[in-house]
């Protein structure tokens, strides 16, 4: 299996490398809208009583520090997917890689495809029995593969992970606002949110 699932997120990582690479605007992330995002994730959770006053005042200063930081907006923005979750790339013998699911399709950091697709797989092996880090070879993996799609110069990697962790962080916290997850659950993906959204 680990073989295969390497094989599946290099296809996903050239694919979002060449639907990224294609489309550079030049024109910088919109940085207030993201962090916009950020903020209203951590309302909701605060709204349904799974944070707490506390948590959230601590969110708050961790997208002040993102702000100070001026990470977010200092890369192009490009075509993304906008929902780079597992479910939404399809294999068939035939034809290989498949891409559904593009209404979210927008402008946008590809750190963003990158940070959703890393929390997604977070959460799988976390979720069905594999530990916390269970997932961490094959988000490496999917880094290094996006990074090899590139052209030389186009991205700094390690200002591409920074911004990724970011985008990991909000997922996190987004797929921990469903009410079908144990709650426990829940409360470990909003403390490993957490240490992503550290800058």
């Amino acid at each position: 299996m680990g073989n295969q699932l390497r094989k599946r997120l290099t296809d996903v990582a050239t694919f979002l490398g060449h639907l990224h690479n294609r489309s550079n605007t030049r024109t910088s992330v919109h940085e207030t809208r993201v962090l916009n995002y950020m903020e209203k994730i951590t309302n909701e959770l605060v709204y349904w009583r799974i944070i707490s006053g506390a948590e959230s005042e601590r969110l708050t200063r961790l997208r002040r520090r993102w702000a100070e930081a001026q990470v977010l907006g200092a890369a192009s923005t490009v075509t993304i997917h906008g929902d780079a979750t597992p479910t939404n790339f399809l294999w068939d013998n035939e034809h290989g890689l498949a891409v559904i699911d593009l209404e979210r399709l927008s402008i946008g950091d590809r750190a963003a495809d990158l940070g959703c697709l890393a929390a997604e797989l977070k959460h799988l092996f976390w979720n069905y029995g594999h530990g916390a880090t269970g997932g961490e070879p094959y988000i490496q993996h999917l880094y290094a593969s996006y990074f090899d799609s590139l052209p030389a110069g186009v991205e700094d990697f390690a200002s591409l992970t920074l911004r990724g962790r970011f985008y990991m962080g909000c997922v996190l916290l987004r797929i921990s606002r469903n009410i079908w997850l144990d709650l426990k659950y829940r409360r470990q993906l909003i403390e490993d949110a957490l240490e992503c959204l550290k800058i």
